[in-house]
């Protein structure tokens, strides 16, 4: 009997090491540390930023360059060394650690032993790691790091390097800036800014270069000041000659005083986007649109907008055969693809219609005017009887249309001609005025004396004594013209291609970085480089 009770002692005693033992593989070489033997290490204190490395994730994976702790529940649960790494997977709701064979609903923090790194996907980075859960259920991959030691890598990642020192603190400031204005913008995802340029880029210690670690160390603690607040930064790397307006690019925000575009300095011989062209297919263009969101059909025509502070127009009318569009100067980028909104766009291979009176006619060539109507057939005029005989060859005769609708000839001298103000000028030659139909003679009236009616209003002829009166002619309808044909559009060629060319690189609002370059190599101050282009600022240590 006792025999029996020590063999399932002994079984029992052997169970529980099983249970207890870590997996074997990688994770045996962990050491469990009892909770309160081992002090917990304090996180970055001196203004930490949550930095999001990876979110919406189900597992990672984390080592380190020289050991790391495992924190949780207030204690160190673990130490892992050099060389081996932290598995977590999300399991049942909570976080589930695969070196501690343990469960965790609250985040988790992977600690770098003093004087390494901590280490994801790659890539090394001061500060720690934390695993954090979201309310989502998913799971963020986290770096805590201070903000000095943040921006070591974030300037050299946004900035050349090698650029003017005034140019890199600029930039440095200016992202100084951006992390403090954007404090806890991805609060749901558990950090406050992502590592890619939806902020900033930041790719750890590997990224930091002397010049640029120079720059944030000289301008350490200033940011960007407008009416007394932290400003939200943004830049860009060329705006094309004059940057943006911050509502013209991202719609549905208030105008701010200090994103208001100003003249740029980026026309350097270095920078590839002073100019470009892209040349879409009309399908390929109409499928991009589609794609994001904005589709029209086939596209057959894009109607620039108001011009925007820089000129380009800051809206684009886009018709297709199932409706049309209008997109900001920021949607058109993105929808298309484009370094920068566009400065225009134009469809090659087509063709808008041309009046022409013939349908057959060249379009390009100015019809001639038509021929004047051929008068009706008068007798040869007769000179009037107080007319003195004209001297030397005479002048043609002026062709009147009279209200009786008869046309007459008499000379030009002695005529008059009745203007639209009803002034009458003398004759002295042909006169002429051009009409949709030809040339014709208007106004033409007898100076005193003279026998020949103008306009037509003729009166009977005094008889001569004892004759009859001259018979006047009964009213005659007056002729119309015959109407010319009404002009034809001529076919409409379909469009070919669709050219798109601008100017410049990034959205165009805050801070162009060609241009910083610029300024400074002018001899300008980072203060003045940031004074430009955040209008109505302050440069201040906080």
């Amino acid at each position: 009997m006792r025999a029996r009770f020590t063999l399932a002692t002994a079984l029992l005693t052997a169970l529980l090491l099983v249970l207890v033992t870590p997996v074997p593989g990688a994770w045996s070489r962990i050491a469990l540390a009892e909770t309160g033997d081992e002090a917990v290490p304090a996180p970055p204190a001196d203004f930490p930023v949550r930095v999001g490395l990876a979110w919406g994730q189900t597992a990672a994976e984390v080592g380190s360059t020289g050991g790391l702790w495992i924190v949780a529940d207030g204690g160190v649960l673990g130490e892992v060394p050099a060389g081996a790494s932290v598995r977590a997977v999300l399991s049942g709701g909570g976080l589930f650690v695969e070196p501690l064979q343990s469960w965790f609903a609250g985040p988790v923090r992977l600690v770098p032993f003093p004087g390494g790194y901590i280490s994801f996907q790659g890539r090394a980075y001061r500060g720690e790691i934390q695993l954090v859960v979201t309310a989502k259920g998913q799971l963020s991959v986290v770096n805590v790091v201070n903000l000095e030691d943040y921006l070591l890598s974030v300037v050299p990642a946004e900035m050349d390097h090698r650029w003017p020192e005034e140019a890199l603190k600029a930039q440095a400031v200016a992202s100084r800036s951006y992390a403090v204005a954007n404090l806890e913008r991805w609060a749901e995802d558990g950090f406050d800014l992502r590592a890619t340029v939806d902020d900033q880029a930041y790719l750890g210690i590997a990224q930091e270069k002397p010049g640029a670690t120079a720059a944030v160390l000289a301008t350490a603690g200033e940011v960007i000041t407008y009416q007394g607040r932290v400003v939200a930064a943004y830049y860009h790397s060329s705006s094309g000659g004059h940057t943006e307006n911050n509502e013209d690019i991202w719609t549905g925000g208030s105008p701010q005083g200090y994103l208001r575009g100003v003249p740029d300095y980026d026309a350097l011989p270095e920078n590839r986007y002073t100019a470009w062209s892209s040349t879409f297919t009309v399908d390929e263009f109409s499928q991009r649109l589609e794609a994001a969101g904005f589709g029209v059909g086939r596209v057959t025509a894009v109607t620039p907008g108001r011009p925007a502070a820089s000129g380009r127009p800051a809206t684009w009318e886009v018709v297709g055969t199932e409706g049309s569009r209008t997109l900001t100067m920021q949607q058109m980028r993105s929808a298309l693809g484009l370094p920068a909104p566009p400065r225009q766009i134009a469809l090659a291979g087509a063709e808008g219609p041309v009046s022409v009176a013939d349908p057959d006619a060249d379009p390009a060539v100015e019809p001639e005017p038509a021929p004047a109507p051929a008068p009706a057939t008068e007798p040869e005029p007769q000179p009037a009887p107080d007319l003195a005989p004209e001297q030397g060859p005479k002048a043609a005769p002026v062709a009147v249309l009279g209200a009786d609708g008869l046309v007459r000839a008499r000379p030009v001298v002695g005529s008059y001609a009745l203007g639209a103000g009803g002034v009458a000028q003398p004759l002295e030659g042909l006169a002429a005025v051009a009409s949709a139909h030809g040339y014709v003679v208007v106004g033409a009236v007898p100076r005193p004396g003279a026998t020949v009616p103008s306009r037509g209003d003729a009166r009977p002829r005094e008889p001569e004594q004892g004759g009859a009166p001259t018979p006047v002619p009964a009213p005659q309808p007056e002729p119309q013209p015959e109407p010319l044909p009404e002009p034809r559009p001529a076919p409409k060629a379909e469009p070919e291609a669709i050219v798109v060319s601008g100017s410049g690189h990034g959205h165009g609002v805050g801070m162009s970085q060609w241009g910083a370059h610029g300024m400074a190599l002018l001899g300008k101050s980072y203060i003045e480089i940031l004074t430009h282009y955040y209008t109505g600022t302050k440069v201040e240590t906080r």
